[in-house]
């Protein structure tokens, strides 16, 4: 492992609504340029995809999939991620009408998982926007029918 490594820590933030989200953990070298490439999930039910759409003039592509693991907890995988490269992009999750928390995008590219638990016994996945805090807009948002 090189030494201009760095370590993404595991981080958990209890949630207002019964959620608990833990950032995904990986390891990325800072000085590469190579986007992190995280597992796609093994044995889970897919419960929502979605493409996600450019706001406010910002060139963004990807797409963000819900995994339901069981026993409370899914994965939001966020796959072939190309955003702009600046710090303080975040992910916002909307569910059951409300922005649950924001968490630290690793990286603005590659492909990259985030685990979340729920107390609710039916969470709905109303959509996922990527989020720039120091210029407090959104830059996209991946819309799941809820039909």
């Amino acid at each position: 492992m090189k030494t201009n490594s760095r370590h993404f820590q595991l981080r958990s933030l209890f949630l207002s609504g019964g959620l608990l989200l833990l950032s995904a953990c990986g390891w990325v070298d800072a000085g590469s340029g190579i986007a992190p490439n995280d597992p796609e999930p093994s044995g889970g039910q897919i419960v929502a995809q979605a493409e996600l759409t450019p706001l406010a003039g910002v060139t963004i592509s990807g797409s963000v999939t819900i995994y339901d693991m069981s026993g409370g907890t899914y994965i939001i995988r966020i796959s072939g991620l190309v955003a702009p490269a600046e710090n303080g992009l975040v992910i916002i999750p909307i569910v059951n009408g409300s922005g649950v928390t924001s968490l630290a995008l690793r990286t603005n590219t590659g492909t990259q998982n985030y685990t979340v638990q729920s107390s609710q016994s039916s969470p709905r996945w109303e959509q996922v926007k990527i989020h720039s805090s120091p210029n407090n807009r959104d830059y996209a948002a991946a819309l799941f029918d809820l039909g």
